[in-house]
């Protein structure tokens, strides 16, 4: 059977930056909206949930700016919010900010699921 993920380009809701001026390569995670589909018994595909995940980005040390600005150039609703922290601190999260969160969950195009994922 099988089970899938997607997302597209305008799912993207935030971009968390890696403070990484001393590292050999840059990394940054962007935050997005998916849905996620099965294959049934009978091979029909069915909606399973919608939610919100992290996916982390490494590239090329000089190459994260270029990378972000192509996101932030066509994505339909401008710029993503983002911040820059250390993302391999011991406190690292995964989640964006409670208020992005808040926001994501007032401004989804799916805000009954996302309401279930704040």
């Amino acid at each position: 059977m099988l089970s899938q993920r997607v997302s597209k380009h305008e799912d993207i809701f935030f971009l968390r930056e890696h403070n990484d001026y001393d590292e050999p390569r840059d990394y940054f995670l962007i935050h997005h909206r998916y849905c996620s589909f099965n294959e049934t018994e009978e091979r029909e595909i069915e909606f399973i949930e919608y939610d919100f995940f992290a996916t982390s980005i490494f590239c090329e040390k000089g190459k994260k700016k270029f990378i972000i600005d192509k996101l932030n150039d066509y994505h339909p609703y401008g710029n993503i919010p983002s911040e820059k922290i250390d993302l391999f601190s011991g406190a690292v999260r995964f989640f964006p900010p409670e208020d992005v969160i808040e926001l994501e969950a007032k401004t989804s195009p799916h805000r009954d699921d996302a309401e279930k994922c704040s």
